[in-house]
């Protein structure tokens, strides 16, 4: 897949490649304001549980003694409003980014289908019955759009969720580095494994999509250009036929969309499995002093429900991109 985004980062034009390094930018900023509202309303909680922390914590302590506050209650407040303001911040920021991205990969294909109509002008038998004008209509009018939303988009959201999820497990390392490395090494023994097995079988059902696709279209061209002179078997035997490639085409397209939700099933049964294990592990090393692991405890569990459901995300969206390349293969000539 890294080889079909550095294609499509070297045919976009220079204007189209500031705004995605602008949008870059704007992901570090949105992924920033997203851990700070989720750092402040940790400790928040921990305040409404029991306010004493503001003075047994040492780290929550630091704060509470270097802003000078008087009582532990306007700490607490103070803490709110910051968690609060900071979760605005980042959900505007979300909004806006995701409207950016949408936009700049809009742009693009919109960029290429002027690329592709002004090459076809300038190269293609305008005559409307050949192939050739077929084939670059629908370069234009679909394959583009089919680049623009369905791989550069989730190329997009690929970049800023693996950011997001980066940031996330570096702040887990702070925490705890062993309960960290141990849960990244089941995610990873866990989920590859699926991920591989999945994306193998939605490439077998993809080519065999293709086909289907493909068949069902000069069924559909032979028959609407023939209907007048075809005999009434071969009427039947057709309509049987584009029946059950339909249905064919059905099971397959329905086999793929079941296989890219499964690893999102998977990812709830780890965080719940993962919540048990770690609060056993540091019920352990702390010889069962809940007091000295409560906190952690609750930071894994509020962190890895935020993380774990981008790692579906990535998923998905690496889904879509490898499951339209060819769309960007078939354009790709006329933007070079």
């Amino acid at each position: 897949m890294y080889k079909v985004i550095n294609e499509i980062y070297s045919v976009i034009s220079k204007n189209d490649k500031f705004k995605f390094k602008i949008l870059i930018v704007l992901v570090f900023l949105m992924s920033f304001f997203e851990i700070i509202g989720l750092a402040l309303i940790l400790p928040f909680l921990f305040l409404v549980s029991n306010l004493n922390i503001a003075i047994t914590n040492e780290y929550i302590n630091s704060i509470y003694t270097y802003f000078d506050f008087h009582d532990t209650f306007s700490f607490l407040i103070a803490v709110g409003i910051l968690a609060i303001t900071f979760s605005l911040l980042g959900v505007v920021l979300s909004i806006y980014t995701n409207l950016k991205m949408t936009k700049v990969s809009n742009d693009i294909g919109a960029d290429f289908s002027v690329r592709i109509l002004k090459f076809s002008i300038e190269n293609v038998d305008t005559d409307k019955s050949t192939e050739a004008y077929k084939n670059n209509r629908k370069k234009i009018l679909t394959d583009t759009a089919v680049v623009a939303n369905k791989i550069i988009l989730p190329i997009l959201m690929i970049v800023s969720k693996t950011i997001l999820i980066a940031i996330f497990f570096a702040g887990l390392m702070i925490v705890n580095y062993k309960v960290t490395l141990l849960f990244l090494f089941v995610l990873i023994i866990v989920y590859v494994p699926i991920f591989y097995l999945t994306n193998m079988k939605r490439k077998r059902n993809m080519k065999r999509i293709e086909i289907l696709k493909e068949e069902r279209n000069v069924l559909v061209y032979e028959v609407l250009n023939n209907k007048n002179n075809i005999l009434q078997n071969r009427k039947k035997e057709a309509l049987k036929k584009y029946f059950n490639q339909s249905y064919e085409l059905s099971r397959h397209q329905s086999f793929n969309n079941v296989v890219s939700r499964l690893p999102r099933y998977l990812i709830m049964f780890l965080v719940l499995t993962s919540i048990v294990g770690i609060s056993i592990y540091l019920t352990y090393v702390s010889n069962g002093d809940m007091d000295a692991i409560i906190h952690k405890m609750f930071i894994f569990i509020v962190v890895g429900l935020k993380a774990l459901p981008q790692v579906q995300n990535v998923f998905i969206n690496y889904l879509s991109v490898k499951s339209n390349i060819k769309s960007f293969e078939n354009i790709r000539a006329c933007l070079i």
